[in-house]
């Protein structure tokens, strides 16, 4: 991994220098992994206007996945969210050949988290449940099921990846309305695995969104975004607390007596 980054820096070395530098932004986008931390290095917010084209530009269509981070990562502008939600919602099936791709269009509702504002809030709460992740991916979601290839073949699939995405989202906000709204769905799906003797997928996605609003309420949202890896968590306290809302008593118990 340090020899990646080491790679990574190299590549971006040699682009023309100035973060204004089309040329530049234009070989970005184009990289494999994009840390927080470089990528507020090498984009300014002086390039919102030009990353919101190219999202909509064909031309960069195997590279959105990368732009739509890469805006969230950067903006503070309200405009960005239906930027956003335009890339989200649009038929672009012919497009959502790999993996990747697919995930990159449902990771867009989580970085609206990190833009905020009470559009963003709506979106993502309304994505919480299957029927508005359904109803919000409706252009394309039964398209991407004809799709050879790619694992999100099976719709349940696609609208639990969208569900945690929104989760996500709603957690990196950091409000205390969005933590209140995640801790009331935790609580309310804590019971029912309780009840029923399940660990269902919405109840591990919950757990996840408590873990992130806890360490961003403990650390704040920039030491959270610079422990991101390409997108993903790496960070020893945040597994511990995802271990620690991930408990259900009646698996704990199940534990104690096979030992």
């Amino acid at each position: 991994m340090k020899y990646f980054y080491i790679i990574l820096i190299f590549i971006t070395s040699m682009l023309p220098v100035g973060c204004s530098s089309q040329y530049k932004l234009k070989k970005y986008v184009k990289l494999y992994a994009m840390p927080y931390a470089m990528t507020k290095q090498n984009v300014g917010k002086d390039r919102l206007p030009q990353l919101h084209r190219m999202l909509k530009d064909k031309k960069y269509a195997p590279y959105w996945h990368n732009i739509a981070r890469i805006i969230g990562y950067v903006s503070d502008d309200p405009n960005s969210v239906f930027v956003l939600l335009n890339y989200f919602q649009r038929d672009d099936s012919w497009n959502l050949d790999t993996d990747i791709k697919i995930s990159g269009k449902i990771n867009s509702i989580s970085y609206m988290g990190y833009i905020g504002g009470r559009p963003a809030d709506v979106i993502m709460r309304g994505c919480t449940s299957s029927q508005g992740a359904a109803e919000l991916a409706k252009n394309w979601i039964n398209k991407i099921l004809e799709v050879d290839g790619p694992s999100y073949q099976v719709e349940e699939n696609i609208i639990n990846k969208i569900r945690y995405a929104a989760l996500i989202g709603l957690a990196r906000t950091g409000t205390k309305e969005n933590a209140a709204f995640i801790t009331n769905l935790y609580e309310q799906e804590c019971a029912y695995c309780e009840t029923n003797k399940v660990r269902t997928r919405f109840f591990s996605a919950l757990a996840d969104a408590m873990a992130m609003q806890e360490y961003i309420v403990k650390n704040g949202i920039e030491a959270y975004k610079n422990i991101l890896s390409d997108g993903l968590i790496n960070d020893e306290e945040i597994s511990g607390l995802i271990g620690k809302y991930s408990r259900l008593s009646w698996v704990e118990k199940l534990k104690s007596e096979r030992l």
